[in-house]
Parts: C-alpha cells; sequence; structure tokens
C-alpha cells in the first residue's frame, strides 16, 4: 500500500493539487516513523524499500513546501524533511533554484514509461524522451510559480499596500506584477479530496494562506484564519520522551 500512496501523491502533484499531495505523502510517512521508532521497520516485508520510498516522499514534499508554502503539514512529517533536506529547503525559501527543483524531482519521481504500444519494427527506446518530458514540464510548472513565495513574505507584512510599492520591492513593472497576481490566484485555485470522495474527486479551494484582492492600485490583504492545533506539539514531546528513554534504556 505504500506504494500506491506514493504514486497517489505523485499525481496529485501533477496536477497541482498540493494538499492532497501533503495528506498523501504524510499518511505514508507516519506510519514509516512510528514502525521505525518501534524498531520494527527491519523485521517488515520491505523494510528496506520501505526506507528509500520515504526518502523519496520527503524529497516531493521539500517540492511541495516550496511550490505551496501555506499549505498545512503536520509537525512529524515536517521534522523528516528538514532532516534530509534542511539546506535545499533553505535555498529554496530565498529563491527558486531550478537546479536543486530538478535534483529533488528526478530523484524522487517514478520512472515514466510509454503508456501507447511499442512499435517492434524499429529498434528505438523511447522511455527516456518520456522520462525528461514529464521532468521538463514540471519544471515548467515550478518555475511558473517560481516569484510567489517572494511575493506571498512581503504580502504577509501588511494588511494593504499599493501595486507600483509591491512593484518596485519586486522589480518589476506595475502591469507585470498584476500579471503575477493573477497567476497567483489562479495557480493556487486547486481541487482538495474531501473524506468519502473518490481520489480524483473534490471541492474547489484556494492553497493560499494569504488572501487577496487588488482595487484599483491597491492590494488589500486578509491573513487566512489559523486552526489552532495542539495534538501536534503533545504528540512531538511523547516522542521525544520516547527517544529520551530509549536512550537511558541503552545506557
Amino acid at each position: 500500500f505504500r506504494s500506491v500512496f506514493y504514486h497517489v501523491g505523485v499525481s496529485y502533484l501533477m496536477l497541482r493539487r498540493y494538499k492532497d499531495a501533503i495528506k498523501a505523502f504524510s499518511t505514508i510517512l507516519s506510519h514509516i516513523y512510528r514502525l521505525t521508532k518501534s524498531n520494527t521497520l527491519s523485521y517488515v516485508t520491505g523494510g528496506e524499500q520501505a526506507g528509500k520510498m520515504s526518502d523519496k516522499m520527503c524529497a516531493l514534499v521539500a517540492i511541495v513546501v516550496h511550490l505551496a508554502p501555506g499549505a498545512p503539514i503536520d509537525d512529524l512529517v515536517l521534522s523528516m524533511v528538514k532532516e534530509h533536506y534542511t539546506d535545499r529547503m533553505a535555498s529554496l525559501s530565498q529563491a527558486f533554484s531550478r537546479d536543486i527543483v530538478e535534483d529533488l524531482f528526478e530523484k524522487a519521481c517514478p520512472k515514466f514509461i510509454v503508456p501507447s504500444i511499442p512499435n517492434y519494427d524499429k529498434q528505438i527506446n523511447f522511455s527516456h524522451d518520456v522520462y525528461r518530458r514529464q521532468v521538463d514540464l514540471f519544471l515548467k510548472q515550478a518555475a511558473a510559480q517560481s516569484s510567489f513565495a517572494k511575493i506571498r513574505s512581503y504580502l504577509k507584512l501588511y494588511t494593504a499596500m499599493s501595486i507600483p510599492k509591491l512593484a518596485r520591492f519586486d522589480n518589476i513593472s506595475d502591469d507585470d506584477l498584476r500579471s503575477e497576481l493573477l497567476s497567483i490566484k489562479r495557480m493556487m485555485h486547486q481541487t482538495e479530496r474531501e473524506s468519502g470522495m473518490t481520489p480524483l474527486d473534490g471541492t474547489p479551494v484556494s492553497a493560499l494562506d494569504v488572501h487577496f484582492y487588488v482595487n484599483d492600485m491597491m492590494i488589500h490583504i486578509d491573513e487566512a484564519e489559523r486552526v489552532q492545533r495542539h495534538e501536534s506539539f503533545f504528540m512531538s514531546q511523547i516522542h521525544k520522551c520516547e527517544e529520551v528513554s530509549e536512550r537511558l534504556r541503552r545506557l
């Protein structure tokens, strides 16, 4: 079932359904974490493969965090991702890097294949071309959202600001900024699956954690309401307590 959730998460990622992708990856990452802490991962079937798949999903989550920085993610899963990719996530938070995203995606994506029946009369392998096409399409999609993180960081500092002011911060023209804002609204408007729905069904929602609208030359910002979740804090403290107890037991 780990492979199923992995491929479902990749499919959601390619469809720009970032919240659903995080949910799919988090389900398996949390499961692997519990097996690791209980020292049963090495004994279950496919324990070694589970570790490799965990590393792949952490790489994909690191990409999702960059593409949709406001999407909710469990603290436990985020700590697992940061344990592997702290430096790369820090670099992406500063500026978009095609090389970093390409390296993470190539490492973690499935080996895409040609869905059509091959022509056996021609001794040509088109598998690599299909693989490169999927990678290039994803990188093009990621590059189109490269300015979102920077604009979002400015929007979170204000409740209202003029378009010329934000355009100066971003070193672009007023018209280009309007296009960027519209692009952010469009690309962050995605489908999210709810409980009881089939994997492809969902409700249209916004993945933005900063809501804004433009009126003439002013941008009005309204930060999304934050839901206080206390269980993550207590779970993280419980895991830390278990780690300390395990160290003491070994001593």
